[in-house]
């Protein structure tokens, strides 16, 4: 279900609605993001099913979540205007950024592994991840709140 639901995204973006985007705002170099992701899930994961595979590429996914708004950001920050629906997807997607560090906080230790030193602190590692998706999200949160009191949508 979720292929088929982001196969159908994907083709809504790059076919229905394609004369939306503008190359010229979109300049982030999204390809860099990926290598210093996957070499830290290499080095930086939880052995959570003792299948490590499944552990990188899970941890993999949460590296990679933790700066995918970039580009975005980057974007909206070039851009004049922003569709509000637009902002009201993202300041939902900071919500669940927050909650998820919530959850983390409550639970990291149990992906640290004293067996071995490297992944001792791998509990911590995600926490900072996770702080880091904060971080990244903080300047719009507070644009999105201003501009919220200020009655801006």
């Amino acid at each position: 279900v979720t292929f088929c639901l982001a196969g159908s995204i994907v083709y809504l973006i790059r076919v229905q609605f394609a004369e939306t985007y503008d190359p010229t705002l979109d300049t982030f170099k999204r390809v860099y993001l990926f290598p210093p992701a996957l070499v830290l899930a290499v080095l930086f994961h939880p052995s959570l099913n003792a299948f490590m595979p499944a552990d990188i590429c899970w941890t993999f996914a949460l590296y990679l979540e933790s700066i995918t708004v970039l580009p975005q950001l980057v974007l909206f920050q070039k851009a004049a205007e922003v569709e509000d629906f637009t902002v009201h997807f993202l300041a939902g997607q900071a919500l669940s950024k927050l909650l998820s560090f919530l959850f983390w906080v409550s639970s990291f230790t149990e992906l640290n592994d004293d067996s071995s030193h490297l992944k001792s602190y791998v509990g911590y590692w995600v926490i900072i991840m996770q702080l880091l998706q904060l971080v990244i999200m903080g300047d719009f949160i507070y644009q999105y709140i201003r501009c919220l009191s200020k009655g801006v949508s």
